[in-house]
């Protein structure tokens, strides 16, 4: 938003921009001249409080942005000046410390401001200014995969299909005591009858009047089995994120009809009074029909979907019998009181293999009406099962050795980057974790490694077992909005408290006009407590892989992959930015290495360089072999804006392909 009046946004407006950055958006306001007007609607969003102006002659502390070295922004614009708000950080200010670019975290969004207007100079003709923008965007806090919404919709509907202590079929049992009834009656019996009274000429004319009965009597018990109700299979995930009054709805609904007829489908809030009122919170739209599911092969079909009283319905569709009519919809409901505070502090190791560890303290609070089943605690890379129910009024707490933060396995960086669908290759040798474990890592966490192998091995067949029908539908849901790409968790510094109910909230219920209906309801809930990171002093910390984040500036010819698993192709380079994650920033740093793991080979034809920020330069560091550590010399030239630090990898045309198992840093100083 630059040099725009933000007091013209209607309040709907603003509560929708305010949600879309709370769900995981980037904002970016500016100031100058007309700040007054930028800032007018946003005033509690923003990380500065714009208060008055100031002419300036320069604005070079934009420059330390951009690793631009030979740039200058001489000349006099006005900025906006003010306070900076609480929990917010500088980016970049003059050497008067004035401050140029603000951050605050919103939700899992973020809100920049910048004190300039992007249009009028200097800003306006500056060389450098796409790549500050850029740099904006690329060094913020990672978002767990979740926020982006459901991305597999064939285990979206997988979890549709499966309702707990329901069946689409009647009981075996029954069939196969009709079936039974219905071979007895059709030979033995019959043939006895008719031998009795000497007629067995008779069984030309008996035979087929028992068939005729017994279809009619089929057809009876199999319309009074399935009955007149329909029934609805909804699956919610509730987001509640810090300083947002609101929680992000995904719901997934699938209406199943006992037999093919026309039916109304309606977003509507239930009252105490038992009367439903129209939902106008949130969107409605069929689950897409690009899936390999058979489940789905209903939806869509005839379907319009309509803007009744500000809320959405799908109107006078055709089902068939037995099969799903899916649906997704899309809003936000009033969050529920559920909050904590929480510190992730460093404190004296017990091993003899590091002077410290990095542990959570403080306390988890359920002031809702909701008991949390399986509630799991989510931080960093480690997940806490809470024993008990978090029940209304329960207050847990962590007295700081029940969670520690230490990297397992291959500690991989966050990428700043969403391309669903993309695998981690299994081409290449030497890789030492499973592909399969590493994209479904929160998954495990939440349902806990045994549930989910166990819930692995069952996936394709029925098990009569409600609890494990309701595992089974639980896995299906997560791994519908979760996938771990390139093999890391994507959580920062942020904890979640994530939990389960068989309940759907009141304010998000759903009717199907007309007729009676039932329905089996699971809901996810996912709430981001607020933490706060405590450094020591005077200690010298490592910076590890897990904490930081990355960006691919230049791919190599490789167009999906990251710094794991990966390759370069000849004559190619792969150019990756690395920045550490909120609550990761370093004071002074003494210490940064580099460490490339080679997949198969060696790369002696292969130079590993790194940016220098000053100079504006590539500096190299040699040829990288199969496992390789470099140590960097003088760091502080190879440190851009957040400490960021630039590498790039290079092949020679003549060489084969270099094939890369993982590319990370790790720093070392004091906060």
């Amino acid at each position: 938003i630059n040099n725009a009046d933000t007091s013209a946004l209607t309040a709907r407006q603003l509560a929708a921009l305010k949600a879309w950055i709370a769900w995981g958006g980037q904002l970016i306001v500016t100031g100058g001249p007309e700040w007054q007007g930028a800032a007018a609607g946003l005033q509690d969003i923003l990380p500065f409080e714009p208060q008055d102006s100031l002419n300036v002659e320069n604005l070079d502390g934009l420059i330390q942005l951009t690793g631009y070295v030979d740039d200058d922004l001489n000349g006099a614009t006005t900025i906006a000046i003010g306070e900076v708000r609480e929990g917010a950080q500088i980016l970049a200010q003059t050497d008067d410390g004035l401050p140029l670019v603000i951050r605050r975290s919103y939700g899992a969004g973020v809100v920049d401001y910048i004190v300039a207007d992007l249009l009028l100079t200097p800003l306006r003709d500056w060389a450098g200014r796409d790549e500050m923008l850029l740099m904006l965007t690329s060094t913020r806090s990672p978002a767990p995969s979740w926020v982006q919404g459901v991305w597999d919709w064939d285990d979206a509907a997988t979890a549709i299909n499966i309702m707990p202590g329901r069946s689409i079929l009647p009981e075996p049992t029954i069939l196969l005591a009709f079936l039974l009834g219905y071979i007895v009656l059709i030979a033995p019996v019959n043939y006895m009858v008719l031998n009795a009274v000497n007629r067995r000429e008779w069984a030309w004319v008996t035979t087929p009047v028992l068939i005729i009965i017994f279809t009619i009597i089929s057809w009876t018990m199999g319309f009074n089995l399935r009955g007149d109700d329909v029934t609805l299979s909804r699956l919610t995930v509730v987001e509640v994120w810090p300083e947002d009054e609101t929680a992000r709805v995904q719901q997934l609904i699938g209406l199943l009809a006992p037999r093919r007829n026309t039916y109304t489908l309606s977003l509507a809030e239930q009252r105490d009074n038992g009367e439903y009122t129209p939902s106008t919170n949130r969107l409605l739209r069929v689950l897409p029909q690009n899936t390999n599911s058979p489940i789905l092969s209903g939806s869509g079909t005839n379907l319009t979907i309509e803007e009744r009283d500000g809320a959405f319905s799908a109107v006078d569709f055709s089902a068939d019998g037995g099969i799903f009519t899916s649906f997704l919809a899309d809003g936000y409901t009033e969050a529920p009181d559920i909050s904590g505070n929480l510190v992730i502090e460093y404190t004296e190791s017990l091993s003899e293999n590091t002077d410290y560890v990095q542990v959570v303290r403080g306390s988890v609070r359920n002031d809702s009406n909701i008991t949390l089943e399986n509630p799991v605690l989510l931080v960093r890379g480690a997940a806490y099962a809470l024993d008990e129910p978090l029940e209304p009024g329960d207050i847990v707490t962590f007295n700081g050795r029940q969670i520690t933060l230490q990297p397992e396995g291959v500690p991989i960086p966050s990428a700043m980057e969403h391309t669903f669908g993309q695998t981690l290759s299994n081409l290449f040798t030497g890789i030492s974790y499973r592909e399969e474990e590493s994209r479904a890592a929160t998954v495990m966490d939440i349902m806990g490694y045994e549930s989910y192998s166990e819930m692995i091995n069952t996936r394709n067949r029925f098990v009569d077992d409600i609890e494990i029908q309701e595992q089974q539908r639980r896995q299906a849901l997560l791994e519908a909005i979760i996938f771990d790409q390139y093999g890391s968790r994507s959580r920062g510094n942020h904890v979640y408290l994530v939990g389960w109910t068989t309940q759907t909230p009141e304010a998000l219920d759903t009717v199907v006009e007309g007729t009676n209906w039932s329905a089996s309801d699971t809901t996810l809930y996912i709430v981001q407590i607020p933490v706060e990171v405590a450094p020591p002093e005077n200690t010298d910390i490592l910076i590890t892989p897990d904490q930081f984040t990355w960006l691919m500036r230049e791919r190599g010819g490789n167009r999906e992959n990251g710094p794991t698993n990966t390759y370069i192709l000849p004559g190619g380079e792969l150019i990756v930015q690395f920045t550490p994650i909120e609550g990761a920033v370093l004071s002074t740093i003494d210490q940064v290495d580099v460490f490339v793991q080679l997949a198969g080979g060696y790369g002696q034809q292969a130079n590993l360089e790194l940016w220098n920020w000053q100079t504006g330069e590539w500096v190299e560091y040699g040829l990288p072999t199969r496992t390789s550590s470099t140590r960097v010399r003088t760091p502080d030239v190879h440190l851009g804006p957040q400490n960021t630090v630039r590498i790039r990898l290079t092949l020679r045309p003549e060489a084969s392909q270099l094939n890369i198992h993982n590319l990370t840093i790790t720093q070392q100083g004091q906060f």
